[in-house]
């Protein structure tokens, strides 16, 4: 018999709290064909057994009881119920806890009666859910990469959902979850933030997911979780709230992403790199047929701190250090590699020097007659300077 399909598991531990040995007569009542209807009434059930507490807690715990049969009833005249809405408990001590013509030892009371039967709920799901883990099987027991895991390392994270389980590398889970939550973006990197979901089945991360992999940061490996993870813990995964809460690091995270993988033949990059050297008066110059891939690939990290700038990811106390940084580190560029970008003509003639009058006897060289044009190979320098900014 699955007593979730009429009646939530907590308000069965509240029954048994308040009847103590009656709680077969509730078993016997849900057996029935059309529970909780006009034909098999529980509050007939409840007035059948006996209850010899008159304490104030009992009796309130008996109206809740009977709120709830009432609900019930309601709520399958009008469509089939399949589960109790989690809140509902909630709402019920809510009203008590809100009449003010009960005193605040009662609601004391009250309130150490509903936690007992929440404390006895919460070890029920929870012994439910490991055994529900230990015997569902493994749909995928591979990385993204098709490698072997083993489920044993600290590196591994389980997820549970639809009854099987998948393993996961961490670091690939969180690059899953980043690539959901900021790449996808518009315009001046607005970002369209979605919930991460498991890839091979495309559904999305409950909040028991997350939290089962933040404490997986914490208790299993012992390391700091990542900033967006941590930062959405503390809106309680609340997927609104963390972007409402976090627009500017979203967006950070955003433009370090397109900074790093950009392709480096995209001509808008190249167009913000002359952008922004001409922005910061940088002194360099680029020639026109410099080679884009190479000026894209070596100012990937001032290009990062020049959008971080320019779009708003930044308080404007971060924005003025920032802005800062990026003119003398252009400026540091700029003295250490003052010719980078330009062109350099190098001679393809081995010897510069005319051949003297020894070589033409000895190697029987004839005189050059007229003067041939000399011929040079078109070089670039490319020699950059480091810059790590993508720690900022």
């Amino acid at each position: 018999m699955n007593c979730k399909e009429h009646m939530n598991t907590f308000f069965v531990l509240m029954f048994e709290k308040v009847y103590g040995k009656d709680i077969t007569k509730l078993f016997d009542y849900l057996k029935k064909p059309f529970p909780f209807s006009d034909m098999v009434s529980f509050p007939q059930t409840m007035v059948s057994c006996k209850n010899n507490d008159t304490s104030f807690e009992s009796l309130i715990g008996m109206q809740m009881l009977s709120s709830y049969g009432i609900w019930i009833h309601r709520e399958k005249t009008n469509f089939i119920l399949k589960q109790t809405p989690p809140y509902l408990k909630y709402e019920f001590l809510k009203t008590h806890f809100n009449n003010l013509f009960i005193s605040q030892a009662k609601k004391d009371d009250l309130f150490a009666l509903f936690c007992s039967v929440q404390r006895h709920y919460m070890v029920l799901s929870r012994f439910a859910y490991i055994c529900k883990l230990k015997r569902a099987p493994f749909a995928i027991d591979t990385d993204l990469y098709l490698n072997t895991i083993e489920k044993d390392k600290t590196h591994t994270f389980t997820l549970y959902q639809n009854k099987t389980k998948f393993l996961f590398s961490v670091p690939q889970l969180i690059r899953v979850m980043e690539n959901d939550l900021f790449h996808e973006w518009e315009g001046c990197f607005c970002v369209h933030v979605k919930c991460p979901k498991n890839p091979y089945n495309k559904i999305q991360f409950h909040k028991v997911d997350l939290y089962n992999l933040y404490f997986h940061f914490k208790n299993k490996m012992n390391v700091n979780p990542p900033q967006f993870l941590y930062l959405w813990f503390l809106d309680d995964f609340c997927l609104s709230s963390f972007t409402r809460n976090n627009d500017r690091f979203i967006r950070k995270q955003c433009i370090r992403h397109y900074a790093k993988t950009v392709s480096n033949k995209s001509r808008n990059a190249y167009e913000d790199v002359l952008d922004m050297i001409d922005d910061y008066d940088c002194k360099l110059y680029i020639d026109p047929d410099f080679p884009r891939y190479i000026l894209i690939d070596v100012m990937r990290p001032y290009l990062y701190v020049y959008y971080l700038v320019t779009y708003d990811a930044l308080s404007d106390k971060q924005s003025s250090h920032y802005e800062s940084v990026l003119t003398k580190s252009l400026m540091r560029f700029y003295k250490k590699h003052r010719i980078f970008g330009r062109k350099v003509f190098v001679s393809t003639k081995n010897n510069l020097f005319p051949p003297s009058e020894f070589s033409r006897k000895f190697f029987k060289e004839e005189p050059k007659e007229g003067k041939k044009k000399e011929v040079y190979n078109v070089q670039y320098n490319t020699e950059g300077h480091p810059f790590a900014s993508w720690a900022m």
